[in-house]
């Protein structure tokens, strides 16, 4: 990274904006997140007959991040099931992806 996209980035960073990714870094993001999204329809089912939903935040640096909704948002096992199941399925399934973590539902989508 040059000197001059570094100063753009930590300028953003103070201004609470976050940094802008390259067309090619966009859509390598752009992908990954499409292949975690897939990889999360195929358990989907299953959280949806227990009254509930996994829904994908974000994806940075190897770290997908996830909110439970329904039944799942309020359920002591959600942190339990997304470190064994979620992240098991995720990580096996998208090699860019280190780690899965549970964030707070945001209905500002």
């Amino acid at each position: 990274m040059t000197e001059e996209k570094k100063q753009a980035a930590y300028a953003a960073a103070e201004n609470g904006e976050a940094p802008r990714l390259s067309p090619e870094e966009q859509a390598k993001k752009d992908d990954i997140m499409s292949r975690i999204q897939h990889t999360l329809n195929k358990i989907r089912p299953y959280l949806q007959a227990e009254g509930g939903d996994v829904v994908l935040v974000d994806y940075e640096n190897g770290v997908c991040s996830v909110s439970m909704y329904g039944a799942c948002a309020g359920c002591i096992m959600a942190s339990a099931d997304i470190s064994q199941g979620v992240q098991a399925l995720v990580v096996d399934e998208v090699p860019e992806v280190n780690k899965v973590v549970l964030v707070s539902p945001s209905y500002n989508y």
